[in-house]
């Protein structure tokens, strides 16, 4: 049997594809000594250090660096030559050698209309949107993904505010033949992607969506000024929205000269607004310590052993850090991971019982791996993810005695791995009908149903004439929400993807299922 494959990117072929896995690393929520204020917290919690750079450090992490202790005002623009990460550590890491510049094939938003600020609690206070805008697009979309998952009216008219909250000031915009802008958001250049979540013991549906800004110019210095100015604007949109995280460690990620992939993306999970920054802005090689950092800046240095361990035993790469903009007791901080060229047995130990054993009986390791067989289309468990990577994304949030509490969701890439959407979909319900021995026959009827209802509200085509409306499918273990099943669909703003014929007649039967 063969592997569907698909051209790699040439930055990852370094990358271990089978890497050694260490002893069990179990991740629970048992409280530890009292722990001091500093990044002394490492040793005394039983947390590997954070890695070392191996020319010169460029993070101080001073005795008075501590999540508690912040100053007002933000320190003065850096010089060209000096790569500051937060209020406190101005002065204290420059390096001999400036940033580099970006690359020229990078990709920004373009510009776009100004006045992107004043968000204002009216519901709509852009133009009236035309036939084919921005807005009217998405708001259908969504309002028809909302009606088939039985949403009632006010989170309805939340997510309608939400989405135009979002889209002021550009959102009455006539959508283009092809796009005026790229972003590795959604397929095919879309800048927004639409969910609806599952909760698979009670079967109830929620609706969510993420997007990315565009920017007046096509520079990641003004789209870092448009992710604070909508920042800002959330905030006085939504009594309820805080900013406390974002202001903590954007020096951190809003570097002078990034050379990240991404700014900043947001997602909507009503009523949660969530920010996502780059960890690769200073590059791939430094991800680790930005991650490291962060958490320390968030008060969370507890959860730095996890994510050390996903690098070091599993070849894991951060490559998106995620924030609630809610309240900090409560605030989720999350690290997306994701692990290419892992065998689908090692991506499920990783994602399921080497940071916590719960006893639960949905997201096993067993579970995982029959999930990524059939999405996939494979026989075999060592069938490795060589072509889109597959993530895992490590949510914590505070507890007692500054422990953390963490819940995982893994998200699996399936646009690269069908032929269209009609076979993906038997596949889904394929996994779905595979639940008997935990979910009794109505609460598997009643999910099946509630899929394939969402799934007609968002299909503007056959299924059959093309692939990429499903883009990933996720699994979510939560102590407090429970066991979900997410699926992201794709806007196809841009049209569909292509029916990938050269899957099925290049590789493997099992393909083809």
């Amino acid at each position: 049997m063969q592997t569907p494959s698909f051209h790699l990117q040439p930055w990852r072929v370094h990358r271990i594809k089978c890497p050694t896995l260490s002893p069990f690393l179990n991740f629970d929520s048992t409280p530890n000594p009292p722990s001091t204020t500093s990044m002394e917290d490492f040793g005394n919690n039983n947390t590997p250090h954070p890695p070392e750079n191996t020319e010169d450090d460029l993070i101080f992490f001073g005795p008075g660096d501590s999540g508690d202790n912040y100053t007002a005002a933000a320190p003065a623009p850096p010089e060209e030559d000096l790569i500051i990460f937060g209020p406190e550590d101005f002065g204290d890491n420059d390096t001999p050698h400036p940033p580099q510049k970006p690359e020229p094939n990078l990709i920004f938003f373009g510009p776009v209309e100004k006045d992107i600020s004043n968000l204002t609690i009216a519901p709509s206070p852009s133009p009236e949107p035309k036939d084919g805008a921005f807005t009217k697009f998405i708001q259908k979309g969504i309002s028809d993904l909302a009606s088939a998952a039985s949403l009632t009216k006010p989170d309805k008219q939340s997510l309608d505010h939400a989405i135009s909250v979002c889209m002021e000031g550009w959102g009455h915009e006539e959508i283009p033949e092809t796009p005026k802008w790229q972003t590795q958001l959604g397929l095919n250049n879309s800048p927004f992607e639409y969910s609806v979540s599952f909760d698979l013991k009670t079967g109830k549906k929620q609706v969510q969506f993420r997007f990315e800004l565009p920017a007046e110019e096509n520079t990641p210095q003004a789209m870092q000024e448009t992710a604070k100015r909508f920042n800002e604007n959330l905030k006085d949109t939504y009594l309820d929205v805080r900013v406390w995280g974002f202001g903590m460690i954007r020096y951190i990620f809003f570097l002078p000269n990034p050379i990240g992939k991404f700014t900043a993306w947001y997602g909507y999970d009503d009523p949660i607004w969530k920010i996502y920054l780059d960890p690769q802005a200073q590059g791939q090689d430094n991800a680790g310590r930005l991650i490291s950092q962060a958490l320390h800046h968030l008060d969370m240095t507890k959860a730095w052993h996890v994510i050390d361990d996903t690098m070091q035993f599993g070849s894991g790469l951060p490559i998106r850090l995620g924030i609630d903009l809610v309240e900090e007791k409560v605030a989720r901080v999350e690290v997306v991971v994701d692990y290419w060229g892992h065998p689908i047995k090692n991506f499920a130990h990783f994602a399921t019982e080497r940071y916590y054993p719960r006893n639960n009986d949905i997201v096993t390791e067993d579970e995982v791996v029959r999930l990524c067989k059939v999405l996939l289309g494979v026989a075999d468990e060592d069938v490795a993810f060589v072509g889109e990577p597959p993530l895992v994304s490590y949510s914590f949030t505070r507890t007692a005695n500054r422990d953390v509490e963490l819940d995982t969701t893994l998200h699996i890439p399936v646009w690269p791995y069908m032929h269209d959407d009609a076979q993906f979909q038997k596949r889904v319900e394929e996994w779905m009908r595979g639940l008997s021995h935990v979910l009794s026959k109505q609460q598997i009827d009643n999910l099946v149903e509630g899929y394939r209802d969402c799934l007609k509200a968002v299909a503007r085509r056959p299924l059959e004439d093309g692939s990429g409306l499903h883009s990933w499918f996720s699994l979510r273990d939560s102590k407090k929400h429970g066991d979900m099943v997410t699926v992201h669909f794709s806007t196809e703003m841009y049209g569909a993807l292509p029916v990938r014929e050269e899957v099925g007649a290049s590789e493997s039967e099992e393909v083809n299922s």
